[in-house]
């Protein structure tokens, strides 16, 4: 059985060697300042550093405070001093992770004081890619909280199994994570529709990337094994810069997310997603402060129901029934609500009927009609008319 990555090693092993014949190639040094990892000058590594605070967009990089409940989001159980995050993404040779996907630069971020310092970790030979990931591993230590944007679907996995294929110990498996594009899927998702990246830089952060200084990410698996066939750097002077923007625009939607998490009138965010964050991970005070919030906001029909299944759950009843009552002149589920609270608590039963009906009504009157739905309802107005005609007999 033949080694189909052995063959595809050994297929691109000595592509860069064939730099003199192209006279105009750049030499990597000129392109990203940095040095060697390897004897072989195989393994590069660049670095910058950005004093804080950092103008970016009409955001800025600057130190902020983490939240407790993204830490409670992410499973994360102490308080994190901010330079232990480890803000990293990478740059492949294909997005679809398989077997012949490299992971060929990796950008790193960190907090330290007053900077923010960007590395890059660049592979030019996949013959070197079992030192390339040995030299990576250094920066994944056991104190520090990974940091990513779809790093947890795509980026660990992908590096992992690169450290697998190469008889390294993987380095980012049993450690929380804090991936930002769960949490933005969270926060912005009705509000914003899409929340890839480059999009939310945009709406979010003000910023509009110069194509002189980037590239679309699917155009960069091309570059680079134009560059292993040249050996010419100057191909991914933009994928280099891409990867910073990357790395940097990180911190700076977290330090957003933080801002506004940490407001006491958070501006820019669906209070009703946020008070769901707090609900779910079972911070009941700040979830009910937050659904009250929105009830003035562009999703007030949202937080006002979630805000009265709250006080249901919490046998704040008169509560509830307020906020039903408020809502049921256009609601279904708030007259299904107080049709069930008149059946089952009350027992006034001619009023859980009148609120079924009601119900009913409602649901042909709306655009999709939803059968399941009719068919609960027209269920719950047997039962209830079951009961009345028996209390008749009694």
């Amino acid at each position: 059985m033949f080694d189909l990555e052995k063959i595809l090693k050994d297929t691109l092993e000595d592509k860069r060697i064939k730099k003199d014949i192209y006279k105009n190639a750049q030499e990597l040094t000129e392109v990203l300042p940095g040095k060697y990892l390897n004897k072989a000058n195989t393994v590069y590594k660049a670095e910058y550093i950005y004093q804080l605070p950092l103008a970016y967009g009409s955001s800025q990089l600057t130190r902020f405070n983490i939240p407790e409940i993204i830490l409670s989001w992410a499973g994360i159980e102490k308080a994190v001093p901010l330079n232990k995050l480890l803000f990293y993404d990478t740059e492949t040779t294909g997005l679809s992770g398989g077997v012949g996907t490299w992971a060929f630069l990796t950008g790193i971020g960190r907090f330290a004081d007053d900077q923010f310092i960007v590395s890059q970790y660049f592979m030019l030979d996949p013959g070197s890619e079992d030192e390339y990931l040995s030299e990576l591993a250094k920066e994944f230590t056991d104190d520090i909280i990974p940091v990513s944007f779809n790093g947890r679907s795509y980026d660990s996995n992908l590096l992992n199994s690169r450290c697998i294929m190469n008889e390294l110990k993987p380095f980012l498996t049993n450690q929380p994570d804090i991936d930002l594009l769960y949490l933005a899927r969270r926060l912005w998702r009705k509000e914003l529709g899409r929340c890839n990246l480059g999009y939310l830089e945009e709406q979010l952060l003000g910023i509009i990337r110069d194509p002189q200084d980037d590239l679309p990410s699917e155009d960069i698996p091309e570059l680079y094994f134009e560059y292993l066939e040249t050996g010419d750097a100057g191909l991914l002077d933009r994928a280099f810069k891409h990867n910073v923007s990357d790395i940097i625009s990180m911190p700076v939607l977290f330090a957003l997310i933080a801002e506004m998490i940490n407001s006491q009138k958070p501006e820019g965010i669906d209070e009703s997603a946020l008070a769901r964050l707090y609900r779910d991970l079972g911070y009941e005070i700040e979830a009910e402060e937050c659904f009250k919030k929105g009830l003035t906001g562009n999703h007030a029909d949202i937080c006002r129901a979630q805000l009265s299944y709250l006080y249901k759950r919490q046998n704040r009843l008169s509560e509830a029934i307020a906020l039903w009552e408020e809502a049921a002149e256009s609601e279904i589920y708030a007259r299904i609500e107080l049709a069930k609270h008149a059946e089952h608590k009350s027992k006034d039963f001619s009023a859980a009927l009148e609120w079924t009906q009601q119900a009913m009504k409602l649901a042909y009157e709306l655009e999709f009609v939803d059968g399941r739905q009719i068919f609960e309802l027209q269920k719950r107005l047997n039962r209830i008319r079951h009961k009345i005609e028996r209390n008749i007999d009694n």
